[in-house]
């Protein structure tokens, strides 16, 4: 998607209207199939419920950003050519930071994908608190039992 954003500005500079379109589409495509809804699923898939509402609020607020800007900086020094060129360096960047640090969730339950981006000691104080409540619960179920 980045490479394709930087085609786009590479026909704009030379003026080539229909490699441009062609560019254009090709982004939209990739768009389509990749970022676009994979961002949405996934935020879904690996945030609790009370995060999600962030997750969404984040991802809403980046593409209000995206269509406030854009037309200043088609408009600005750096015109479409640098907006193109910029826009497809932030998607290149975007790429290498998912491939780093966005983790794989196939094969995983829907409890272990939730807890995925929670930090350790987080999830040793709450496997500790499930083991107290647990063995409450076992107490409380004997001393019913016992006459």
């Amino acid at each position: 998607m980045g490479l394709s954003l930087i085609v786009v500005a590479i026909f704009q500079i030379y003026e080539m209207s229909i490699p441009l379109i062609i560019a254009l589409c090709v982004f939209i495509t990739s768009f389509q199939f990749s970022q676009g809804p994979i961002a949405w699923m996934y935020a879904a898939e690996v945030a609790v419920d009370t995060a999600l509402g962030l997750c969404v609020l984040a991802l809403f607020l980046s593409l209000l950003e995206k269509a406030i800007t854009m037309e200043f900086m088609v408009h600005s020094a750096m015109g479409p050519e640098g907006m193109f060129f910029l826009l497809g360096g932030i998607t290149l960047l975007g790429a290498v930071f998912v491939a780093v640090f966005v983790k794989e969730t196939k094969g995983l339950t829907d409890k272990q994908k939730k807890t995925l981006f929670t930090p350790k000691d987080l999830l040793e104080s709450d496997a500790a608190d499930e083991q107290a409540t647990t063995a409450k619960k076992m107490l409380n179920s004997s001393l019913e039992i016992m006459p």
